[in-house]
C-alpha cells in the first residue's frame, strides 16, 4: 500500500534562473519534488519542475572517483596550494555569501578572480566606469517609465516575465493604464520575438550600433546629421529624428541593452555610448539606461567583487593588491593562453562555452569544480563538489538586475540521507583544511615561498568586506587630485574598515597629512594618505623618502617599515605610508585661496589686539568690525579686525576714528604663499616636510 504524501505550499519562492530574480512563486511541493510553480514562466518552470533529486551522484568525486567531501576537500586544497597561478572563476549561479567566501579563497592563494561577466555584459561594466549610469531600479520602470527601448536583446526569450512584470504591460502609479501609456521601441538587427510586443521596430545594420547611438547623441544636442546616415547604419534619419522627439517629449525613459550591444563590434565603446545617450537625455527629461543581465546572480558577483577589490571581474591578486586588466586576467584568455596551471570553478561550466584551447587547457590542469550538477567541466575536473541548489536547497541572497538584494527561501530541504555541501560550506572548509596555502608575495605568478595571505584593505574586525581597497584614481590633465572649492584643502577623509593586523594602529593611517609637491617640487597641497596611494598606484606621482630620494609604486613597495614610519597593511606585511608626494605632471603652483574664517583672522593679526597691542588668552579676543555692520560695514578682511574684550566695548558701534583709537596696522586680505598657508594650518607634522615648506 502507497503512502500519500501531503502536499504544501511554500509562498514567495525566487526564481534564480535569470537576472529578474522574481521573487513571487508559488510553488507545491510534494515530499522531496516541486510539482507546480505558479506566477512561473516557462523558464521558471522548468528550472523548478526539473529539478528532481534522487541522491543518485556522489556528494564528490577525485579523478572521477567517488569519495567523501572531506578527502575532496583535502585534495583540492592540495592541488590549489601547490599551484603558482590559479584562477577562480564563475561565481554567478551561486548566493552572496558564497561569492564573498570565494573572494576570500582567491585573497589566500593570490589569485586571478573573475566571474561571468567577462564573457557577458564585462563591456559594460567598463563602460560603467568609463561614463558612470544613469540608473533606477525595475519597480520604478514598473511604476513610472512611459517609453521603453530595449536594444540588441530578446527578453520575449531570454526574461519572459520582464515584460509582464516590470516594463511593458504592467499597470504602474504613474502610468495606471499599463500597456496604454507606454510606448515600447525595439532595435536589434534581425525581428525576433520581442518586436512583436514593440510600437516599434527599427532594424540596425549588423555591427553599426555605435554609429546610431552616436547620431542619436548628435541629434539630441542640436547637431546636424547628414541622409547620409542611412545607407552607413540602415536606419533614415527620419526615424532618427521622430525617435529623439519622442525621447525628449517622454516624462521617463528607459534604455535596456543586452548581449547583442555590449559583445558586438565596439564592445564597451557600444555600451559606453547607451550610457552616454542616457546621460544627454537627462538635460530634457528624466531617462536611465540597465543592461539585461543574464545568470541569477551575476549582478551579485559584480557587486561582491566590487566592493571587496574595486573592480568587477578580471582581477589579479598576485602582488598582494588588486589589478584590473580585461583581456590579461580574465579567465578565457588566461586559459587559451595556457597561464593558469589550477582553476577553482564555482557554479560555471567554461568546458561547455569557453574557446576550444581555452578547454584543452583547462583539461591539462588541475580543476576544482564546485557545481550542482554534472557538467562537462565537472566531467573533467580532478576534484567535482556536488553542491545543492541556491533558492530550492539552501537560503541567501541575491542580486537582481537593478541591484536589489533578494533574500532566497528554499522549497526543499537537502538530500535525506546525503547533505549536499553549500558552494559556502565547501569553500570555507577548503581555506581552513590543514593543507597549506602558501603562495608567495611579490610576484605576478606567485612564486617562491611566502606566508599564508589576508587581505586587510576595507575588512572590519568581523571578517566581512566594508568597501573598495584602493578608490578609482580621479586626477584632472595634469595628474592632480580635483580641487575642492579651496585650493588648499587640509581636511582629512576618515576611512572605514581598517584593521591593521601585522601591528596596531594607534591612528587613522589613510587619513593622515600628505604634502603634494608639484613638478618643480615646490608644494601645492596636502592630501589624505590614501589619495596619496592612488597618485603613486596610478603612476600620476612618485614617493619621496627622508633622504630625498624618489620611488615608483613598485619599487615603494620593497621599502622596509622603519619604527618611525606609519604602515598600511597589505596580504602578509605592510606598506610604508609616504609623508612627500612628487606630481610628475603639475607644473603650477598655485596661490591658495585664504578663506576669512576666525582663524585665519587670528593668524593674521598675530592674536594680539589691534587696538591696544595685548596679547590675551585666545578665549579673551573678539573679531571686530572697524566700520560697524549697523552702519553698513561687511564681512571683509578689510574691515575685520582682532580686538580685546576691553577694546571692542569700549569702541562699541562706533568708527575708531570716533573713539579715539588707533589701529596698530590696516586690515589687509594676506598674500600667504601655499607653504606658508601649510606650515600654519598643518603645523608641519612629519620633518620630511621641512626642506619644502621653508624654501617654498
Amino acid at each position: 500500500m502507497t503512502t500519500q504524501v501531503a502536499a504544501r505550499v511554500v509562498k514567495n519562492a525566487t526564481c534564480t534562473f535569470c537576472g529578474c530574480v522574481c521573487d513571487d512563486i508559488d510553488l507545491t511541493v510534494e515530499g522531496d519534488r516541486i510539482t507546480k510553480a505558479r506566477n512561473a514562466c516557462v523558464l521558471g518552470r522548468a528550472w523548478f519542475l526539473d529539478h528532481q533529486p534522487d541522491g543518485s551522484r556522489p556528494e564528490a568525486l577525485i579523478e572521477g572517483v567517488p569519495a567523501t567531501v572531506e578527502q575532496a576537500i583535502e585534495e583540492a586544497a592540495r592541488l590549489l596550494g601547490e599551484a603558482r597561478y590559479p584562477v577562480v572563476y564563475g561565481l554567478s549561479d551561486t548566493t552572496v555569501e558564497a561569492q564573498r567566501v570565494a573572494v576570500e579563497l582567491a585573497d589566500l592563494l593570490g589569485a586571478c578572480l573573475d566571474t561571468t561577466t567577462s564573457v557577458c555584459h564585462g563591456p559594460s561594466g567598463i563602460a560603467f566606469q568609463a561614463v558612470g549610469e544613469a540608473t533606477c531600479t525595475l519597480g520604478e520602470i514598473k511604476n513610472r517609465a512611459d517609453l521603453v527601448i530595449f536594444w540588441g536583446g530578446n527578453p520575449a526569450e531570454s526574461h519572459p516575465r520582464h515584460f509582464t512584470k516590470f516594463s511593458v504591460t504592467p499597470k504602474g502609479m504613474f502610468v495606471p493604464r499599463g500597456r496604454k501609456d507606454r510606448y515600447v521601441v525595439v532595435v536589434d538587427v534581425r525581428r525576433t520575438p520581442s518586436a512583436r510586443a514593440a510600437d516599434l521596430f527599427i532594424p540596425v545594420r549588423p555591427r553599426k550600433d555605435f554609429e546610431v547611438l552616436w547620431a542619436l547623441r548628435a541629434l539630441v544636442k542640436g547637431v546636424a546629421i547628414e541622409e547620409g546616415i542611412e545607407a552607413e547604419t540602415g536606419v533614415s534619419l527620419a526615424t532618427l529624428t521622430a525617435l529623439v522627439e519622442r525621447m525628449k517629449r517622454a516624462r521617463f525613459g528607459v534604455l535596456l541593452f543586452g548581449m547583442g550591444l555590449s559583445m558586438t563590434r565596439g564592445k564597451h565603446y557600444n555600451a559606453a555610448a547607451i550610457l552616454a545617450l542616457a546621460r544627454d537625455l537627462n538635460q530634457h527629461t528624466r531617462f536611465v539606461a540597465k543592461p539585461m543581465r543574464g545568470h541569477g546572480n551575476v549582478t551579485g558577483a559584480d557587486n561582491v567583487v566590487s566592493w571587496s577589490t574595486g573592480y568587477p571581474f578580471g582581477v589579479n591578486l598576485g602582488r598582494g593588491y588588486p589589478r584590473f586588466n580585461p583581456g590579461e586576467f580574465t579567465t578565457v584568455d588566461l586559459l587559451s593562453r595556457g597561464e593558469a596551471d589550477a582553476a577553482l570553478i564555482i557554479s560555471a561550466d567554461p568546458a561547455a562555452n569557453f574557446p576550444q584551447p581555452a578547454i584543452e587547457h583547462l583539461k591539462r590542469i588541475p580543476t576544482i569544480v564546485l557545481d550542482p550538477q554534472l557538467s562537462a567541466t565537472a566531467r573533467i575536473a580532478r576534484v567535482a563538489f556536488t553542491t545543492a541548489v541556491y533558492g530550492i536547497n539552501v537560503a541567501g541572497t541575491v542580486y537582481r538586475m537593478d541591484d536589489v538584494p533578494i533574500r532566497l527561501r528554499p522549497a526543499l530541504p537537502q538530500h535525506s540521507h546525503r547533505p549536499a555541501p553549500t558552494g559556502e560550506q565547501s569553500q570555507r572548509s577548503a581555506s581552513a583544511s590543514g593543507s597549506p596555502i602558501e603562495p608567495s608575495f611579490g610576484s605576478d605568478h606567485g612564486s617562491g615561498s611566502g606566508a599564508r595571505r589576508r587581505y586587510c584593505f576595507g575588512r572590519a574586525s568581523s571578517g566581512h568586506r566594508t568597501g573598495p581597497r584602493l578608490p578609482n584614481l580621479s586626477t584632472n590633465s595634469h595628474g592632480l587630485p580635483q580641487a575642492p572649492q579651496s585650493e588648499l584643502d587640509c581636511s582629512f577623509v576618515e576611512p572605514t574598515g581598517i584593521e591593521a593586523s601585522a601591528r596596531p594602529a594607534k591612528r587613522d593611517v589613510l587619513g593622515l597629512p600628505v604634502l603634494l609637491l608639484n613638478r618643480h617640487f615646490a608644494p601645492v597641497t596636502v592630501a589624505t594618505a590614501k589619495r596619496a596611494f592612488c597618485l603613486l598606484y596610478g603612476g600620476a606621482a612618485h614617493a619621496i623618502d627622508h633622504d630625498g630620494d624618489t620611488y615608483d609604486f613598485s619599487d615603494w613597495l620593497n621599502l622596509p617599515v622603519r619604527e618611525a614610519d606609519d604602515g598600511l597593511p597589505i596580504i602578509g606585511r605592510e606598506i610604508r605610508v609616504p609623508r612627500v608626494l612628487h606630481l610628475l605632471r603639475y607644473e603650477r603652483t598655485p596661490r591658495a585661496i585664504v578663506r576669512l574664517t576666525r582663524k585665519n583672522l587670528m593668524l593674521r593679526d598675530q592674536f594680539q589686539c589691534q587696538y591696544c597691542s595685548k596679547r590675551p588668552s585666545q578665549r579673551d579676543l573678539n573679531v571686530d568690525h572697524v566700520m560697524p555692520r549697523s552702519r553698513g560695514g561687511q564681512d571683509s578682511w578689510e574691515n575685520l579686525v582682532v580686538s580685546c574684550r576691553f577694546c571692542n566695548l569700549k569702541k562699541g558701534r562706533r568708527t575708531p576714528q570716533e573713539a579715539g583709537m588707533v589701529l596698530m596696522r590696516a586690515p589687509l586680505r594676506p598674500r600667504w604663499s601655499t607653504a606658508t598657508q601649510i606650515l600654519l594650518v598643518a603645523r608641519t607634522p612629519f620633518e620630511e616636510w621641512d626642506p619644502f615648506l621653508k624654501a617654498g
